[in-house]
């Protein structure tokens, strides 16, 4: 008789646990609850790896205090060679860092300094064109 009685508790202590399973998958399939702790957890994963390669990058070359650069990683070097001769030496996986005033390709497996240069904006692009254009209707 107590068997009985202890089997009872036993499977309803079983589908009780069942039932929190299932519901808590469902909460965290149809929340998308899980996939936002992925992606914040990609970001961060992300932000740590941008700031291992700007302390790498920062031992090499004098960085701009107190601005945060944009970064990028290279996913597709040929494009970015056929789009501009900035990018004639970049390979996939360097690190593309651009603060205001200049652009950095950086090689962080190697710990290289692929190029530094200027960085040019759609405007002062515009800008040197008007420049260059009046210049020549003047002489």
């Amino acid at each position: 008789m107590k068997n009985k009685k202890y089997i009872k508790i036993i499977v309803f202590i079983l589908v009780v646990i069942l039932i929190l399973v299932f519901g808590c998958y469902l909460f965290f399939n149809k929340t998308n609850y899980g996939k936002n702790l992925k992606i914040n957890w990609q970001q961060k994963k992300v932000l740590n790896e941008d700031k291992r390669v700007l302390k790498e990058l920062g031992e090499i070359l004098l960085l701009p205090d107190g601005v945060v650069p944009t970064m990028a990683i290279v996913t597709n070097a040929d494009i970015l060679k056929k789009q501009q001769g900035f990018f004639k030496d970049v390979k996939n996986g360097d690190r593309v860092i651009i603060y205001p005033e200049m652009a950095i390709i950086f090689d962080a497996k190697a710990e290289k300094i692929i190029k530094v240069g200027p960085v040019q904006t759609a405007s002062l692009v515009d800008k040197e064109a008007t420049q260059n254009k009046n210049a020549s209707i003047k002489q």
